[in-house]
């Protein structure tokens, strides 16, 4: 065979093994809850310890950034609690909800912010359209 046929034919190999490496896991993920919750809590850990690098693994693979535990917290709400600004900012980058509530404290990740003083997170968090907020807040941290 001509040496451009295996090229080609090597190409499409390729593509076909990259295709299947990302969208099998996303498939297996979406379609199975228990995969679905453990891949959450990979990224609700992730959140919490600041482990951007494991963060950004569970948002790519598919687990949706807005997805929250059975008591309403979500990766934003633990990142804004421990303080990891780096983390904060990657999920408003990919549309984290900056207004999510709990179901337990009823609070929201400027709650938390707030909570423990992190007035780099609570600015982010305004900047991106935190409403639970009250407005001598914003000014302290505007």
């Amino acid at each position: 065979m001509h040496p451009t046929v295996h090229a080609n034919q090597f190409r499409r190999t390729v593509l076909s093994i990259l295709i299947f490496a990302f969208l099998i896991p996303w498939f297996a993920i979406a379609q199975n809850p228990q995969m679905k919750t453990a891949a959450a809590e990979i990224l609700w850990e992730a959140a919490r310890r600041g482990d951007l690098g494991k963060v950004k693994q569970a948002i790519e693979s598919g687990v949706d950034v807005n997805e929250k535990t059975n008591y309403g917290a979500s990766a934003l709400s633990f990142a804004a609690d421990r303080g990891h600004l780096e983390v904060v900012q990657y999920l408003l980058a990919k549309q984290a909800d900056p207004n999510v509530k709990d179901s337990f404290y009823n609070a929201t990740p400027i709650t938390w912010a707030e909570i423990g003083n992190r007035y780099d997170i609570m600015k982010a968090l305004v900047l991106a359209g935190a409403t639970d907020v009250d407005m001598t807040l914003v000014k302290a941290v505007a």
